[in-house]
């Protein structure tokens, strides 16, 4: 929700009920902010390390200088995993390249750490719903 809803006045008849509702609101926030952060800052390691091949657990925790059981514990915190994140990262990255029609699909799997061309094929039609030949064509024609 909107930062300024906690700004807005209330009709609230207990102050001390309110106050606490409040304090709620601002931790669950800060929560998410976390979260948010987290998770960007484990995509983004993710997506500079997967030229080199699908990014290991350890290798982005020692980008991160942290300890691979910590970086999983915060995953886990927040309800998510690094295999999801690598899928994730993948997928965003993905999307972004095959717009560019000068970049070869056998270029983009590499790109994304895929071993093989009809690896990075099959794990795009899982994630969007059609091949990335037909999927570029499609965006084509809309841009």
């Amino acid at each position: 929700f909107d930062r300024t809803f906690l700004a807005r006045p209330t009709q609230f008849p207990h102050p001390e009920i309110h106050e606490s509702l409040l304090q709620i609101a601002r931790e669950q926030l800060a929560n998410l902010q976390l979260e948010d952060r987290v998770i960007r800052e484990v995509m983004d390691c993710i997506i500079r390390q997967l030229p080199e091949g699908v990014p290991r657990l350890e290798d982005v925790a020692a980008e991160l200088d942290m300890a691979p059981r910590t970086l999983q514990r915060r995953l886990s915190y927040i309800n998510t995993n690094f295999k999801c994140l690598v899928d994730d990262a993948r997928k965003e990255q993905s999307r972004k390249l095959i717009v560019d029609s000068s970049v070869g699909l056998l270029d983009i799997s590499a790109e994304l750490g895929f071993s093989d061309q009809s690896a990075f094929q099959k794990a795009f039609k899982r994630w969007f719903g059609k091949a990335p030949g037909r999927y570029r064509v499609s965006m084509q024609a809309v841009g």
